[in-house]
């Protein structure tokens, strides 16, 4: 230290201490000992530090989702926080992308007529499940949504990944599968101890028996009439699906809620106008507490659906926060959902819609959110079962840094991520500085998939469709519903209808499924054949709906679902990896690996490379270790001693867990 004579002498500081050694001996050593001990002792560091450790996804495990590069016609700055009504009403309609998205390419009319159906000869011609063929390219169907029916999302969490530094995400053209740094701390997760419906059918009798042992833990079912589905939508089911439908309580469902949540967010009001006995209840004074519903479809996932947002729904220090989430499920699949998860809320939808798609997920949940939101919060957020990770986005040239960063800047610059937790995304949504949130009718988020997309984002707010996860205002949208028939695309049909009403279209242009030209403009006009399911509501304009660009997600892909869309199929009808056995030779787990469907996509050499490094093993081997130690030290075993790669080990890790469960 330089001498200061203003300040006392340096050996009279109560806080010196003084290391004395011979040279060479371990001084620094020593000094560095010390740091760390007291490091470990007045440690403060919180959740948001051990959510800095990432793990490598390689981008095949994530749902795909692209749309076309940017244009740079967006009106509005970067420099607002929430995006405002008269800027975002000055936009044109950004419409889906023209290229082949999972269910196939949106622009086609072929393809609106298969999944929302349409009207030929006065007669309706019902909406069809996928795939939908193509009839001039020999047919198209969506590929694999899942390479296991293991949960990696758990992998990743309980894995010993080592922590990833750099955030730099792969360019286009590299030749290895470009991979996705996602938190290991704030994924959305499945079921602690997941049931397959195989294992389920052959437990269930005393897995029911075991909740009824407990009856002091769940409330009594809350019936919930959510009357006769609108003549556009009867129309459309098939005889006997509607017959049902029609049928006297016919359109009644019922909500399960564990005694804990009913207490906690919930209040009775007595036989309402429409017969509810319970509503939400919300603390508004509550800075931890969501004032909206986390509403979510979901079917054949019960095991490996990702439901548990209570990793993900904290802030950066790790404090919990405080939320009610509804699961919508199928009639015939409730009972196997309570089983993987006994501390959820369910809502079970009336037994005619076990015949249908993700359609009358929607609508249902939809039309449950108007019943049970109080006067003062009439919102519900709709989240897919299979949303893995948020990220906030900080922009090209943006100037309002909510994440601290410094916006890239520069005709090269590519937009940042940081890993975030799914809170941060829905606590800005209830932002009291939000002024201008009543006026829209959907908010939703960017949804992410191939880091080599999404890159070029500079307009913090786009006019555009929202899928998978939204925000609904529920006092804009008054006699507006999901089309119940519609197996997929759904989201997208809905968000359409609030901007041109052209389905079913005239006889003249435009197309099935295109929007009309006054929604072209930009503003957006009134559609000239705008109609509502309510007559009293046939005046009102075009709504208004926003894709907030500062946050995004990625989803895991998952066998099942309820649109059918996979062609895994629901989880029963998956077959076995591989039949336990009893002592494999290494030949055999040579052939098992290269039948895993999680490495269809490798090459030859890359398989070759595996199994020379896992010469030796037997599957046996990591039964043996997943049953003693867990599936994180699989994972870490695998990377340690055999020097697999992190992507590489989970899927193995997977696998193994898989093989366990038969």
């Amino acid at each position: 230290m330089h001498k200061d004579e203003t300040r006392p002498a340096w050996r009279d500081n109560p806080r010196r201490f003084l290391l004395i050694g011979r040279p060479q001996i371990g001084k620094t050593g020593v000094f560095l000992w010390l740091v760390w001990l007291m490091w470990k002792q007045y440690n403060t560091s919180s959740a948001a530090d051990a959510a800095l450790a990432e793990i490598a996804v390689d981008v095949d495990e994530l749902e795909e989702f692209h749309e076309e590069e940017e244009e740079e016609t967006l009106l509005g700055t970067g420099g607002e926080k929430f995006p405002k009504r008269v800027d975002v009403k000055q936009q044109g309609f950004l419409h889906p992308p023209t290229g082949d998205s999972g269910y196939g390419c949106l622009n086609d009319a072929g393809q609106w007529k298969h999944f929302l159906g349409y009207k030929e000869n006065g007669t309706w011609v019902r909406p069809r499940p996928p795939p939908y063929i193509k009839p001039d390219e020999g047919g198209f169907k969506k590929r694999s949504e899942a390479s296991s029916a293991a949960n990696p999302s758990n992998a990743a969490a309980e894995s010993d990944a080592t922590p990833v530094v750099s955030s730099e995400r792969p360019v286009e053209g590299v030749e290895t599968s470009p991979k996705e740094q996602l938190s290991v701390q704030w994924l959305c997760r499945g079921p602690k101890e997941p049931i397959p419906l195989h294992r389920w059918k052959k437990e269930r009798e005393e897995r029911l028996e075991q909740r009824k042992s407990a009856p002091e833990r769940y409330a009594e079912p809350i019936k919930v009439p959510m009357g006769v589905p609108t003549a556009h939508i009867l129309d459309r089911l098939k005889p006997e699906v509607r017959k049902l439908a029609e049928a006297g309580g016919g359109d009644v469902g019922e909500l399960h809620l564990t005694a804990a949540n009913m207490n906690r967010h919930w209040e009775a009001v007595g036989a309402d106008g429409h017969g509810l006995s319970h509503r939400l209840k919300f603390d508004s004074n509550n800075e931890d507490v969501l004032t909206f519903p986390i509403m979510t479809p979901s079917s054949g996932r019960a095991s490996v659906g990702l439901l548990d947002l209570s990793a993900t729904m904290v802030d950066l220090q790790g404090n919990r926060k405080k939320y009610v989430q509804i699961v919508c499920v199928k009639k015939e699949e409730a009972e196997w959902y309570m089983g993987n998860w006994p501390e959820h809320d369910f809502f079970v939808m009336p037994q005619w819609a076990d015949k249908l798609g993700v359609g009358i997920h929607r609508f249902c949940l939809k039309r449950l959110a108007e019943l049970i939101c109080p006067e003062a919060h009439r919102l519900c957020l709709m989240v897919d079962d299979n949303v893995l990770n948020w990220v906030g986005i900080t922009l090209i040239d943006d100037t309002e840094r909510l994440f601290g960063a410094p916006p890239p800047m520069g005709s090269n610059a590519k937009c940042r991520r940081h890993n975030r937790p799914m809170w941060e995304a829905l606590s800005y949504l209830q932002d009291e500085k939000f002024v201008d949130r009543p006026h829209f009718a959907m908010l939703g988020f960017q949804r992410l998939g191939n880091p080599k997309y999404h890159n070029n984002l500079k307009a913090p707010f786009a006019r555009s469709h929202v899928y998978k996860c939204y925000l609904l205002n529920l006092n804009k949208l008054r006699g507006r519903d999901f089309d119940g028939a519609v197996w997929a695309v759904e989201d997208v049909d809905f968000t359409k209808r609030l901007i041109c009403d052209c389905f079913p279209p005239p006889d003249s242009k435009p197309r099935y499924g295109e929007l009309c030209l006054a929604s072209h403009k930009a503003p957006p006009e009134r559609c000239a054949s705008w109609a509502s399911d309510d007559p009293g509501l046939n005046s009102r304009q075009s709504e208004l709906v926003c894709k907030i660009r500062r946050f995004g997600f990625f989803s895991k892909k998952l066998p099942g679902g309820a649109s059918g869309t996979a062609e895994d199929g629901p989880q029963e009808e998956m077959p076995p990896v591989l039949p336990t056995p009893v002592q494999p030779a290494s030949d055999d787990f040579a052939a098992w690996l290269r039948a895993l469907p999680s490495f269809g996509k490798s090459t030859e050499d890359e398989m070759d490379a595996l199994v020379a490094q896992l010469k030796g093993v037997a599957v046996q081997d990591f039964l043996y270790h997943f049953s003693a130690n867990g599936h994180g030290a699989v994972m870490k075993l695998l990377k340690d001693s055999f020097n697999v790669s992190p992507a590489h080990a989970l899927k193995i890790a997977n696998a193994v867990q898989q093989l366990a469960s038969q």
